[in-house]
């Protein structure tokens, strides 16, 4: 049977034995996929920091205000991409409305650039591109 609900395993010493997390008490399931969702995290942040990338995360369950993961949560991180939502929500609005055309020139100067892996995080990389380009 196809179901959008979560499929949990439950475990005993001799086996395992799947069951649908619509089938536990609501408090029960609450927990099951909190432990779920706090395992994956976890090995998520030992993951990326395998590979020496600092990983910082605060996860917490509204429902029950209880904090899943706190990790790292006093370094500092940059923005980087999850900057570019908003910008490109607004961009959107202002191609749909026609205030700006691709074609438009943008501008910024070295000291915006913060590096990266991108083409215009380069030293010495242009500091003006169309809209379309970037």
């Amino acid at each position: 049977m196809i179901t959008d609900q979560p499929l949990i395993m439950q475990q005993s010493a001799t086996m395992q034995m799947p069951f649908r997390a619509n089938s536990m008490p609501k408090k029960d399931h609450n927990a099951a996929t909190n432990l779920i969702l706090r395992q994956d995290t976890e090995r998520a942040i030992q993951q990326s920091e395998a590979k020496s990338v600092v990983t910082s995360v605060y996860l917490k369950d509204l429902k029950s205000n209880i904090v899943l993961v706190n990790h790292n949560t006093d370094v500092e991180h940059f923005g980087a991409s999850i900057q570019k939502v908003p910008y490109a929500y607004l961009l959107l609005q202002d191609l749909r409305a026609g205030k700006v055309k691709l074609t438009d020139p943008v501008s910024w100067t070295a000291e915006d650039v913060r590096g990266g892996a991108g083409f215009y995080d380069q030293p010495g990389s242009p500091t003006t591109a169309k809209v379309q380009d970037l």
